[in-house]
């Protein structure tokens, strides 16, 4: 599993954290599962509790963390190249989501 600090501070593991303002909550997350299968994620492990949830992926070796809450926008940490490829494959303007 993933090292649960890279969601209090994902700077000290070289990732950055975008929030996906446009896809919120639990039904967000299902038009989002899709893409990330298709990029060739792994799906590793979740965590959390019925209205707020952690999801870990792997993406070529580098960790993928969704941050889910039922009425607020996605949050995504993951390293800044792995980020620009799933903001590039969700057709979000990458100077305009951070």
């Amino acid at each position: 599993m993933t090292n649960p600090f890279v969601i209090l501070f994902p700077a000290l593991f070289g990732c950055g954290r975008v929030v996906l303002s446009d896809i919120v909550g639990y039904p967000g997350l299902e038009s989002v599962l899709p893409l990330l299968n298709k990029m060739g994620t792994v799906k590793v492990g979740e965590s959390g509790i019925v209205d707020c949830g952690n999801y870990y992926f792997k993406l070529d070796a580098e960790w993928v963390v969704l941050i889910v809450e039922e009425y607020e926008a996605i949050k995504l940490i993951a390293p800044e190249s792995v980020i620009e490829r799933i903001l590039q494959e969700l057709g979000i303007d990458i100077t305009t989501s951070r």
